[in-house]
Protein backbone atom coordinates (compact mmCIF):
# COMPACT_ATOMS: atom_id res chain seq x y z
CA UNK A 1 0.00 0.00 0.00
CA UNK A 2 3.03 2.21 0.82
CA UNK A 3 4.78 1.67 -1.70
CA UNK A 4 1.79 2.31 -4.42
CA UNK A 5 1.22 5.33 -2.91
CA UNK A 6 5.32 6.09 -3.77
CA UNK A 7 5.12 5.17 -7.02
CA UNK A 8 1.84 7.55 -7.28
CA UNK A 9 3.67 10.21 -5.48
CA UNK A 10 6.60 9.82 -7.64
CA UNK A 11 5.46 9.56 -10.75
CA UNK A 12 3.26 12.39 -10.44
CA UNK A 13 5.95 14.57 -9.51
CA UNK A 14 8.07 12.98 -12.45
CA UNK A 15 5.27 14.33 -14.73
CA UNK A 16 5.31 17.35 -13.49
CA UNK A 17 8.64 18.36 -14.28
CA UNK A 18 8.50 16.46 -17.34
CA UNK A 19 5.60 19.19 -18.44
CA UNK A 20 7.43 22.18 -16.80
CA UNK A 21 10.25 21.22 -18.95
CA UNK A 22 8.34 20.48 -22.01
CA UNK A 23 6.26 24.30 -21.52
CA UNK A 24 9.34 25.83 -21.23
CA UNK A 25 11.02 24.64 -24.31
CA UNK A 26 7.99 25.16 -26.14
CA UNK A 27 7.92 28.59 -25.30
CA UNK A 28 11.52 29.75 -25.73
CA UNK A 29 11.66 27.85 -29.34
CA UNK A 30 10.86 29.93 -32.33
CA UNK A 31 7.34 27.92 -32.77
CA UNK A 32 4.16 30.54 -33.01
CA UNK A 33 0.55 30.02 -32.96
CA UNK A 34 -1.52 32.49 -34.19
CA UNK A 35 -5.13 33.01 -33.56
CA UNK A 36 -7.26 34.58 -35.66
CA UNK A 37 -10.80 35.81 -34.69
CA UNK A 38 -13.66 36.73 -37.29
CA UNK A 39 -14.39 40.69 -36.94
CA UNK A 40 -17.47 39.92 -36.11
CA UNK A 41 -16.29 37.73 -32.78
CA UNK A 42 -18.20 38.97 -29.73
CA UNK A 43 -16.58 36.55 -27.15
CA UNK A 44 -13.06 37.01 -26.15
CA UNK A 45 -13.00 34.57 -23.70
CA UNK A 46 -12.99 31.12 -25.42
CA UNK A 47 -9.71 33.44 -27.11
CA UNK A 48 -8.43 33.47 -23.81
CA UNK A 49 -9.06 30.34 -23.06
CA UNK A 50 -7.49 28.62 -26.16
CA UNK A 51 -4.81 31.01 -25.71
CA UNK A 52 -3.59 29.81 -22.45
CA UNK A 53 -4.27 26.13 -23.02
CA UNK A 54 -0.63 26.33 -25.66
CA UNK A 55 2.09 26.26 -24.20
CA UNK A 56 4.09 28.09 -27.45
CA UNK A 57 4.39 31.20 -28.05
CA UNK A 58 0.84 32.83 -28.99
CA UNK A 59 -0.24 36.28 -30.80
CA UNK A 60 -3.87 37.24 -31.80
CA UNK A 61 -5.08 39.40 -34.36
CA UNK A 62 -8.37 39.07 -36.31
CA UNK A 63 -9.16 38.39 -39.69
CA UNK A 64 -8.66 42.34 -40.69
CA UNK A 65 -5.28 42.65 -39.43
CA UNK A 66 -3.95 38.78 -40.68
CA UNK A 67 -2.96 40.36 -44.25
CA UNK A 68 0.24 42.34 -43.01
CA UNK A 69 1.35 38.49 -41.57
CA UNK A 70 3.27 36.12 -43.56
CA UNK A 71 0.72 32.75 -42.46
CA UNK A 72 3.56 30.85 -43.07
CA UNK A 73 5.94 31.73 -40.39
CA UNK A 74 3.60 30.28 -37.84
CA UNK A 75 3.39 26.62 -36.34
CA UNK A 76 -0.17 26.82 -36.31
CA UNK A 77 -3.12 28.90 -37.02
CA UNK A 78 -6.34 28.59 -35.05
CA UNK A 79 -9.28 30.72 -36.54
CA UNK A 80 -12.09 31.28 -34.19
CA UNK A 81 -15.75 32.18 -34.91
CA UNK A 82 -18.08 32.71 -38.09
CA UNK A 83 -16.27 33.34 -41.33
CA UNK A 84 -18.01 33.29 -45.00
CA UNK A 85 -16.05 30.51 -46.49
CA UNK A 86 -14.83 32.81 -48.79
CA UNK A 87 -12.51 34.03 -45.75
CA UNK A 88 -11.65 30.72 -44.48
CA UNK A 89 -10.47 29.70 -48.16
CA UNK A 90 -8.51 32.82 -48.30
CA UNK A 91 -6.34 31.64 -44.75
CA UNK A 92 -6.20 27.98 -46.03
CA UNK A 93 -5.05 28.74 -49.36
CA UNK A 94 -2.36 31.27 -48.06
CA UNK A 95 -0.62 28.26 -46.05
CA UNK A 96 -1.94 25.27 -48.04
CA UNK A 97 1.26 24.60 -49.60
CA UNK A 98 3.48 25.03 -46.13
CA UNK A 99 3.74 22.40 -42.97
CA UNK A 100 1.42 25.74 -41.00
CA UNK A 101 -1.59 23.58 -39.12
CA UNK A 102 -4.89 24.73 -39.47
CA UNK A 103 -7.95 24.71 -36.94
CA UNK A 104 -11.28 26.18 -37.23
CA UNK A 105 -13.22 26.79 -34.11
CA UNK A 106 -17.05 27.71 -34.49
CA UNK A 107 -20.60 26.38 -34.50
CA UNK A 108 -20.88 28.19 -37.79
CA UNK A 109 -19.94 27.53 -41.47
CA UNK A 110 -16.97 25.26 -42.55
CA UNK A 111 -15.65 24.26 -45.73
CA UNK A 112 -16.39 21.74 -47.67
CA UNK A 113 -14.42 21.11 -49.97
CA UNK A 114 -10.76 19.87 -47.85
CA UNK A 115 -10.42 16.94 -45.38
CA UNK A 116 -10.61 17.89 -41.71
CA UNK A 117 -10.33 16.02 -38.57
CA UNK A 118 -11.87 17.00 -35.41
CA UNK A 119 -9.27 17.50 -32.28
CA UNK A 120 -9.90 18.48 -28.41
CA UNK A 121 -8.20 21.80 -27.87
CA UNK A 122 -8.75 22.68 -24.38
CA UNK A 123 -12.10 20.97 -23.81
CA UNK A 124 -13.00 22.44 -27.39
CA UNK A 125 -13.63 20.65 -30.40
CA UNK A 126 -11.75 21.95 -33.47
CA UNK A 127 -11.51 20.67 -36.92
CA UNK A 128 -8.21 20.55 -38.31
CA UNK A 129 -8.21 21.06 -42.24
CA UNK A 130 -6.13 18.82 -44.00
CA UNK A 131 -3.67 19.63 -46.93
CA UNK A 132 -3.93 17.31 -50.02
CA UNK A 133 -0.96 15.74 -51.04
CA UNK A 134 -2.90 15.82 -54.65
CA UNK A 135 -1.99 19.13 -55.76
CA UNK A 136 -1.36 19.78 -59.71
CA UNK A 137 0.23 17.01 -61.40
CA UNK A 138 -0.49 14.25 -58.95
CA UNK A 139 -4.20 15.16 -59.24
CA UNK A 140 -4.34 14.85 -62.95
CA UNK A 141 -2.35 10.99 -62.33
CA UNK A 142 -4.62 10.05 -60.02
CA UNK A 143 -7.70 11.11 -62.03
CA UNK A 144 -5.89 9.15 -64.96
CA UNK A 145 -5.26 5.57 -62.89
CA UNK A 146 -8.65 5.97 -62.09
CA UNK A 147 -10.11 5.60 -65.83
CA UNK A 148 -7.68 3.16 -66.65
CA UNK A 149 -8.14 1.25 -63.99
CA UNK A 150 -11.74 1.18 -63.79
CA UNK A 151 -11.79 0.26 -67.49
CA UNK A 152 -9.87 -2.67 -67.57
CA UNK A 153 -12.01 -4.12 -64.25
CA UNK A 154 -14.66 -3.28 -66.78
CA UNK A 155 -13.52 -5.46 -69.37
CA UNK A 156 -11.98 -8.57 -67.07
CA UNK A 157 -15.74 -8.63 -65.46
CA UNK A 158 -17.96 -7.61 -68.44
CA UNK A 159 -17.47 -11.58 -69.40
CA UNK A 160 -18.92 -12.81 -66.29
CA UNK A 161 -21.73 -10.46 -65.86
CA UNK A 162 -22.44 -11.64 -69.33
CA UNK A 163 -22.82 -15.41 -68.06
CA UNK A 164 -24.57 -14.53 -65.45
CA UNK A 165 -26.97 -12.30 -67.57
CA UNK A 166 -27.61 -15.76 -70.27
CA UNK A 167 -27.94 -17.56 -67.26
CA UNK A 168 -30.67 -15.50 -65.80
CA UNK A 169 -32.22 -15.79 -69.52
CA UNK A 170 -31.69 -19.23 -69.34
CA UNK A 171 -33.66 -20.07 -66.07
CA UNK A 172 -36.15 -17.59 -66.58
CA UNK A 173 -37.99 -19.18 -69.35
Amino acid sequence: MIGSFVSFFLLFFFDQIRNYAENKRHRDSESRILIIGSDTLESYKAIEKIKNGFSFRTEYCTFSDHKDLNLQEYFMIVAVGSFEKKELQQLFEQIRFSHTRFYHISEGFFLEDVVYAPENIDNIIALEYKHSKLDGRSLILKRIFDIIGSTILIIITSRLLLLVAIAIKIDSK
